[in-house]
């Protein structure tokens, strides 16, 4: 749902741009419903015209939400930063993915990475003109943010300055697995 981390706490945005912005960056916009609807049941375009730059997706997971909203007494009480550390000891994996394609007027590439806390890390890339799934796997919590997000960035090379860069983007997905502290059976 557009605008509403009450019914969904994960948040689709796009932005036109020359340089890799974090995730807090102001300059990124968030989806409309009907481009959510795209990115969920088809796939969504961003077309950058702005000349020398790239078409950028950000998604963010916010895997801390997800689980207090199963598990409430496990998460509860806390601030944000006492329920985020509490689910960091807690994390043991998450996959994620996305179906992704790009181009730039030179060349088919769309590329997808994950945010470290500092950069922008471990590029995955399809170099076809076809939606092609990208992926990968972590159990490193480091890429749990301060405000509990696993935030991933989809984008294309920049554009030559004559022909625009597209992205399109399709299904963006988490699995993540934490182990639930339960009291001891007697």
């Amino acid at each position: 749902m557009a605008k509403s981390t009450e019914e969904n706490p994960n948040v689709a945005k796009w932005v036109h741009g020359t340089d890799l912005l974090s995730p807090e960056n102001s300059k990124y916009n968030e989806l409309n419903q009907a481009y959510y609807n795209l990115l969920v049941n088809s796939s969504f375009v961003i077309n950058s015209v702005v000349s020398k730059a790239r078409a950028i997706s950000l998604i963010n997971f916010n895997l801390c939400e997800d689980f207090k909203r199963k598990f409430p007494s496990v998460i509860s009480g806390g601030n944000l930063e006492q329920n985020v550390q509490k689910f960091r000891s807690i994390f043991k994996s998450a996959n994620w993915e996305i179906y992704s394609k790009g181009s730039n007027g030179i060349e088919n590439k769309s590329t997808m990475r994950i945010w470290n806390q500092t950069a922008w890390v471990v590029p995955r890339e399809n170099k076809t003109n076809k939606l092609a799934k990208l992926q990968d796997y972590t159990v490193n919590p480091v890429y749990i943010d301060g405000k509990g997000m696993v935030n991933l960035i989809v984008y294309t090379e920049q554009n030559d300055g004559t022909i625009n860069s597209v992205l399109e983007i399709s299904k963006p997905s988490i699995v993540y697995t934490a182990t639930v502290p339960f009291a001891p059976i007697k």
